[in-house]
């Protein structure tokens, strides 16, 4: 009955560790994705930041260009 006992007491640490080892596995995961959105979202800001610059030198030079036919 001991030897049972300490085969089920044995069991239920190694599946208590290996459910900790799981969700310490998940939190580092979440975190590595959260980084990654934030490194996506500042590329995709960056981005958005260059083509409204782009927009705003074609809208002056097209209006350069208008101004020199008059």
């Amino acid at each position: 009955m001991q030897y049972h006992n300490m085969l089920k007491q044995r069991h239920e640490m190694e599946a208590k560790a290996a459910q900790a080892a799981a969700e310490k596995k998940k939190v580092e995961e979440d975190k590595i994705l959260a980084e990654k959105r934030k490194i996506d979202d500042k590329k995709e800001r960056e981005l958005a930041a260059e083509k409204a610059a782009e927009e705003l030198i074609k809208q002056e030079e097209s209006e350069k260009g208008k101004g020199k036919k008059k």
